[in-house]
C-alpha cells in the first residue's frame, strides 16, 4: 500500500502488508519524501499480488498508477468524485496531461477493469449506509469504446444507460444500490438523494467530499 501518509493499518493475519509513505503530490515530493513514480520500479520488481494507492489528487500519481497498470499488475486506488460518470470524465483529462490524448484513452479503456462509486449516509438514527454502484468497462463495449474515443457527453450517456439496464452480474445498477440501501433502512428518496444523478453537476462541496470513487 502507498499512502501520503499511510491512514489504515490492514488486518493481515492471513497475507502480508507492507506500507510505503510516499509522495502522491507535488508538495509531498517538495517536503522530500520519494515521488510515487521513483518507487514504481522497485515495487514492480518485488512480485506483489495487488497494490493499493490512497488515493490520486494529480496528474503524477495517476500517471504512475497508469503505467503501473499497463503491467497488468492489479492496482487499486481512489478518487474523490460525484458520480461513476463525473470520475470517468475527469481520470480521462487527467490522464491527457500526462500521455498524448489517443494514448491516455487506450490505456483506460484497456487497464481499467471496474469503478465503484461508494457515497456514505446515514439513516434516521444515525447509523451509517454505505450506497453503491459498480460498472465494469470491460464488460460493456460501449463504455470500454467511449473510453476510447474520449466524448465525454457520449460517455456520460453511456455509463448512465449501463447503470440502468446493464448485465446484473456485470454491474450494481442504481436499481440494485437503492434497494440494497432501502434493506439497510434508508427510503427510497435517500437512497437516490445518496446516489445523486449520473450527469448532475449540481452536487454541494459537502456532497463531492462524502463521495469516493475507487479504481481498479
Amino acid at each position: 500500500t502507498i499512502g501520503d501518509p499511510v491512514e489504515y493499518i490492514l488486518p493481515a493475519d492471513k497475507y502480508v502488508v507492507s506500507y510505503l509513505d510516499c509522495a502522491l503530490t507535488e508538495a509531498g515530493r517538495a517536503d522530500g519524501k520519494p515521488f510515487i513514480s521513483d518507487i514504481m520500479p522497485d515495487i514492480l520488481r518485488s512480485d506483489i499480488d495487488a497494490l493499493c494507492v490512497g488515493e490520486v489528487r494529480e496528474v503524477g500519481a495517476l500517471q504512475a498508477c497508469m503505467q503501473f497498470s499497463a503491467s497488468k499488475e492489479p492496482l487499486i486506488t481512489t478518487i474523490h468524485a460525484a458520480s461513476i460518470a463525473d470520475c470517468l470524465v475527469r481520470v480521462i483529462g487527467m490522464a491527457e496531461q500526462a500521455f498524448s490524448p489517443s494514448t491516455a484513452r487506450l490505456l483506460l479503456a484497456s487497464c481499467l477493469e471496474g469503478v465503484f462509486f461508494v457515497n456514505v449516509t446515514f439513516t434516521d438514527k444515525g447509523e451509517p449506509v454505505p450506497v453503491v454502484e459498480f460498472l465494469s468497462p470491460q464488460s460493456s463495449a460501449a463504455v470500454r469504446n467511449a473510453i476510447a474515443e474520449g466524448n465525454a457527453k457520449d460517455l456520460v450517456r453511456k455509463i448512465q444507460d449501463e447503470l440502468q439496464h446493464g448485465k446484473q452480474e456485470a454491474y450494481i445498477t442504481r436499481t440494485m444500490a437503492i434497494q440494497a440501501a432501502q434493506a439497510r433502512g434508508l427510503s427510497e428518496a435517500e437512497a437516490k438523494l445518496a446516489l445523486g444523478k449520473v450527469n448532475d453537476k449540481a452536487h454541494t462541496s459537502t456532497a463531492r467530499r462524502a463521495r469516493k470513487i475507487s479504481l481498479f
